[in-house]
């Protein structure tokens, strides 16, 4: 079992914890910010990894912001590939995927409302 975990960063004890879905792993974490927006975003990026594959061929990108000092899921994406990587470009959230098929790289327009 796989968790996203915020820790304090005076003791480094778990402050709030996400638990991901049976058989998903972590595999990029960014922290960014976007002009007009003061909030601090957390994208993490994962893969589901099951025995009969040989790559992943699915995936999320995962949106969290930090309330009252708890991890809040805002958004969520599926992807048909793991998401090895993430890059926040102007306002634009880049992802690095890779399913077996050759690697691509998806952008991803965040748009809160």
């Amino acid at each position: 079992m796989h968790f996203i975990r915020l820790l304090d960063d005076q003791t480094f004890e778990f402050i709030s914890t996400y638990p991901l879905d049976t058989f998903e792993y972590g595999c990029s974490i960014l922290s960014c910010s976007f002009s007009d927006d003061s909030n601090v975003y957390y994208y993490v990026g994962t893969s589901y990894v099951l025995s009969e594959e040989n790559e992943p061929t699915k995936g999320r990108i995962l949106v969290f912001i930090v309330e009252d000092g708890k991890l809040q899921l805002i958004a969520e994406k599926e992807t048909k590939r793991a998401v090895y990587s993430l890059n926040g470009w102007w306002e634009w959230l880049t992802g690095g995927m890779d399913g077996g098929n050759g690697s691509l790289i998806g952008i991803f327009i965040l748009e809160l409302v």
